[in-house]
């Protein structure tokens, strides 16, 4: 018997050998090739939710590290100012460190990093705050800044015309008191959770430049040094009726005005507002002026309107005879065509006398009566003149009985409408 291999079976081991050859070396390249699912800038494995935050890469911060310190170019001020202070972010780790300068909405903590003043003042020392919308800017790779070792940052520093954003935690609505003040700043990156950086925008591309910076920004928080400021009394004293310094508001224009029937408790669904002109300065456009406040209730009170409220305009003024006529009515939020045309003609005259003046006002008074019990339309009337009347002269014009009306009286100074809250209120008891 032949024990030398066959020609057949030399054959079928030699293709046999180079199936197992290839088959090991495309596994040992498919392993080279095929990255972790753990490495930075892949795809999220299944179950980790979207927008999850690569490992940090940045280095430890400790106490002491990145030091925050605050500095005031005067600590004397007026109530209606705001103060000056400015901020440096002091890097004393020894090495480069990145961090973000304040976002649209770290001052008020809606976003990383908190940005955030604390101010401890007499009480009742903030008074209502300017309003702002919802929305934020996004988080650009610009907004991370790489700061060498023995450097500084200003985290309200302009970059561009997109940040870095200002606070609003020096406004001058959070000094309306008086006295004595301790100031002081917060600044935090502690959170690694991207989302909480991004405001409403939603999580970053993975391969972004954004997602790619994220990991290095240094987690830490530290507070401030604390200055103390002296506010004085404003030098105008305050608008009557109101917490804003008569200096600030003569600086508001006509925005004060309009702001005065967004407060409350000028505030209810039905509501009757009476201008009655006593006269206005020749320079003076009534048109103008109360389009403006007509746009500033459409932009605040929706709910008012879709929840079947109603607000009336009448612009009352003085006819030849001395009396009153109210030439023009259109329902707030909607100056017509018509009657826009008829404000921009008309030519308020005055009064003879403040008591022909206060007699029309008592008039209009009784056309609008106020019954305690009731839910009768609510009525403002401000009496835009230059006269000078007390509350104690009003109050004999309230009908008897009746609950009574918010009298403002509104006078022009430098260029600018002031009220003058004199008596009365528009909510009805509940």
């Amino acid at each position: 018997m032949n024990s030398k291999p066959s020609e057949s079976g030399r054959i079928g081991l030699l293709v046999l050998v180079l199936t197992l050859m290839l088959t090991c070396g495309w596994l040992v390249s498919w392993f080279r090739v095929t990255p972790s699912i753990d490495e930075p800038g892949q795809a999220t494995p299944a179950g980790q939710p979207p927008g999850h935050s690569a490992p940090d890469t940045a280095p430890e911060i400790n106490t002491g590290d990145i030091v925050c310190e605050i500095s005031a170019k005067k600590t004397s001020y007026v109530v209606g100012e705001s103060p000056e202070i400015e901020v440096r972010l002091h890097n004393k780790t020894g090495q480069t460190v990145t961090l973000v300068g304040s976002l649209d909405g770290s001052d008020l903590g809606w976003r990383y990093p908190h940005c955030i003043f604390d101010v401890d003042g007499p009480p009742g020392h903030r008074g209502p705050g300017i309003g702002r919308c919802g929305n934020t800017n996004p988080l650009r790779a610009k907004d991370f800044v790489q700061l060498h070792a023995g450097e500084s940052l200003n985290p309200f520093m302009r970059i561009d015309d997109y940040g870095f954003f200002s606070s609003g935690g020096l406004d001058f609505t959070h000094f309306m008191v008086p006295g004595k003040y301790q100031v002081s700043f917060r600044y935090s990156t502690n959170s690694s959770k991207i989302l909480e950086w991004v405001g409403i925008a939603g999580p970053p591309a993975q391969d972004s430049e954004v997602a790619r910076l994220f990991p290095q920004v240094a987690r830490f928080e530290t507070v401030s040094n604390s200055i103390e400021l002296t506010f004085a009394p404003p030098p105008g004293g305050f608008v009557p009726g109101f917490q804003t310094p008569l200096s600030r508001a003569e600086a508001m224009g006509a925005r004060f005005l309009s702001l005065t029937l967004g407060q409350q408790p000028i505030l209810p669904p039905q509501m009757d507002i009476v201008w009655l002109v006593d006269g206005v300065p020749a320079d003076v456009s009534l048109l103008t002026d109360l389009n403006f406040v007509d746009g500033y209730l459409a932009s605040v009170l929706p709910a008012v309107l879709s929840a079947g409220g109603r607000w009336t305009h009448h612009v009352a003024t003085f006819a030849a005879d001395g009396s009153v006529e109210t030439p023009i009515s259109w329902p707030a939020t909607r100056m017509s065509e018509d009657a826009g045309r008829m404000l921009s003609r008309i030519k308020p005259r005055p009064a003879d006398t403040k008591d022909r003046l206060l007699s029309e006002l008592g008039a209009i008074l009784k056309r609008f009566p106020l019954d305690p019990q009731d839910k009768d339309p609510g009525v403002v009337v401000f009496v835009l003149t230059e006269k000078s009347f007390a509350a104690d002269e009003l109050r004999p014009l309230v009908p008897t009985g009746s609950d009574p009306a918010a009298v403002f009286r509104v006078t022009r100074r430098t260029g600018t409408w002031i009220p003058e809250k004199l008596i009365g209120h528009v909510r009805r008891p509940q």
